[in-house]
């Protein structure tokens, strides 16, 4: 009766299984077709995944000749018409597509992300998969790595995302010895009338190709990541430093930084307090694959006077791997250890005569020979970064980290500002800036912010909206704030600007003592700022932004009111300046410097940093 009525697989059936002969019935009744004419998704998955791994189950039956029809998901009940080891590895390898296929739970989690949503921000991101991709998406970017399935080993490496949907796959069909343990509630035990598909049943193993993989892939990859030094020390320039760690971690390098001072805590240039992660003298056994140093002084000649140092970065010029040096210290530590011999270099202008008759001077703003690289000096930091995350991994790599760096394309021109309704911004004596910072502020924008305004001989004030005065930026770089905000909160300020960094954004947003600040500012007319995801996160929600014209982060535009002057890299209106991200933060600080103190002033700042050609 099955077979008249159009299903040509019946005669394989197992005999007298009534369970598929009636739910063959059924299907033809209702759809007007036979189940073989429906395509279905595993058949694609079988297709896709069969040439890769060899399958040794046996057909399934003849499929109907002619077209295949779609399946219609009324009918979701038909997969149980076919084998069910065939419904269970269907289900192992949509599993796999759904986490990490080109259009799975992470692409569209990443999507969510790039429109400006946050997790758990409506429905679509409170949803049950979508919020733990996005959670896991937001890990990578405040980690430095990829936003991959390859990666998640390295943000979890205890108990990982992905062995978690491995052995859910796994456990729902496999007791603890490796056989099949078939849920009760899918046991349909009329089915197994076949000793052959008993058999395998009994044989199953999830096949979990992609899955299983790519966690060797991260596994062997998290092992494997590049490593790289930056060795600070008491007079080290922040930017170049912070800079730099910043980059590379975002590459997904394993950087070290490390104190050549007697404590982690140094004392950076400019007053910027940075704590390393560990001694000089705790990485003397380690092989990093870079080793970078910042300028600044006197922070290079202390490089150049640590032994310990002196010895690693010999070594790694003779066993041939990279080594790096920006500012100053090409000349005052490479040059004046031998490291320059035949090899063009550059350093910051002043101390180009310093370089070694042995080594070329060139006056390049990023300049690589052989297995070295130098460049300039502050202003150059972020293309010298990027030159090294070259030479680490290749040009496309470098290409993917700059891209949201939001880099100049016209290195060493002169910047421009988008200035709407223009008003002078007041001081007496100095400037008094307030920059808070918190757990999760980008570090890029942070201390280039403080840097350029106390170049420009601004009084700023760094305080942490935490607890204590030690954050931990989103790139895991350990600044040390001046005061706490309750504290810095005593005092009026010139001018309130907020460094970027979702997770310090974030607090910021949550800060009932900051929000009241700054809307004191505005209430007084006075300037208040914010970069990247403050504008967006911060600023938009507490109506700080009611009447004017801003940009922000790429991503976050779509939160902001009025979105008509967003791909402008800094925005003046008024007494609000806004900017976009880390590559645009050097324009961002010498807008404010220009409004203070003139276009003059901020011109010679830009080339004491060679960020425009002297």
């Amino acid at each position: 009766m099955v077979l008249e009525a159009g299903d040509l697989r019946a005669p394989s059936f197992p005999t007298n299984n009534w369970y598929r002969l009636r739910r063959s019935l059924e299907i033809i009744k209702s759809s007007g077709s036979p189940p073989s004419t429906f395509q279905l998704p595993y058949d694609s998955f079988k297709a896709q995944f069969d040439s890769d791994v060899p399958d040794n189950s046996q057909d399934i039956g003849e499929i109907q000749e002619g077209r295949s029809k779609d399946l219609d998901y009324e009918f979701a009940c038909f997969f149980l018409s076919s084998p069910r080891l065939d419904l269970y590895r269907s289900i192992d390898l949509r599993c796999e597509d759904m986490l990490s296929g080109a259009d799975g739970i992470l692409a569209e989690a990443k999507w969510l992300l790039d429109i400006g949503l946050l997790p758990n921000s409506n429905s679509a991101t409170r949803a049950i998969g979508y919020r733990q991709g996005m959670e896991y998406l937001l890990k990578c970017r405040e980690q430095g790595v990829e936003s991959m399935t390859l990666n998640l080993i390295m943000i979890h490496p205890k108990r990982h995302a992905q062995e978690k949907v491995v052995d859910f796959i796994y456990d729902a069909y496999n007791d603890e010895r490796g056989t099949v343990n078939v849920p009760e509630s899918l046991r349909m035990k009329k089915d197994v009338s076949s000793h052959r598909e008993a058999a395998e049943l009994k044989a199953y193993r999830t096949k979990n190709r992609k899955l299983f993989s790519i966690s060797a892939s991260a596994s062997t990859m998290g092992s494997h990541a590049k490593k790289a030094l930056v060795p600070v020390a008491d007079g080290t320039e922040p930017m170049e430093a912070v800079i730099t760690i910043d980059v590379l971690r975002r590459a997904g390098t394993d950087v070290t930084v490390a104190s050549v001072e007697k404590e982690l805590k140094v004392d950076a240039c400019h007053g910027v307090k940075i704590v390393a992660d560990s001694l000089i003298n705790d990485c003397t056994q380690t092989v990093f694959d870079l080793i970078s140093l910042p300028g600044g002084m006197p922070g290079a000649a202390t490089l150049r006077d640590c032994k310990e140092l002196k010895d690693m970065v010999e070594k790694q010029a003779a066993d041939g791997r990279f080594y790096a040096a920006i500012c100053a210290a090409p000349a005052v530590a490479l040059g004046s250890w031998g490291l320059l011999k035949g090899l063009q270099a550059t350093c910051y202008p002043s101390f180009m005569e310093q370089l070694p008759s042995s080594a070329s001077a060139v006056e390049s703003r990023v300049q690589q020979d052989g297995k070295v690289v130098t460049s300039r000096g502050p202003g150059t930091a972020m293309e010298y970064s990027v030159a090294l995350v070259e030479q680490l991994y290749g040009k496309q790599k470098a290409d993917e980290v700059a891209g949201p760096l939001l880099m100049r394309p016209n290195h060493g021109d002169e910047y421009v500002i988008r200035e709407l309704n223009p008003m002078p911004w007041t001081f007496t004596d100095s400037p008094q800036i307030l920059v808070p910072i918190a757990d999760g502020s980008e570090e890029m924008e942070a201390v280039i912010t403080i840097d350029v305004l106390r170049r420009a001989k601004a009084k700023v004030v760094v305080a942490s909206v935490g607890d204590k005065l030690e954050i931990v930026a989103s790139r895991k770089v350990k600044l040390v704030a001046d005061t706490l905000l309750d504290e810095a909160a005593k005092s009026s300020y010139d001018l309130i600007v907020l460094p970027g960094g979702l997770g310090g954004a974030q607090a910021f947003a949550a800060s009932e003592k900051l929000v009241e600040l700054l809307k004191k500012q505005r209430e007084s007319n006075k300037p208040y700022g914010a970069i990247c995801a403050s504008p967006a996160l911060v600023l938009e929600p507490h109506g700080l932004l009611k009447g004017k014209k801003a940009t922000a982060f790429p991503p976050m535009c779509n939160k902001l009111s009025d979105p008509s002057e967003i791909e402008n890299r800094v925005v003046i209106d008024g007494n609000l300046i806004t900017s976009r991200g880390p590559g645009t933060s050097v324009e961002f600080a010498l807008a404010i410097v220009e409004k203070f103190f003139g276009h003059e002033k901020a011109i010679e700042v830009a080339k004491t940093m060679l960020f425009v050609h002297p």
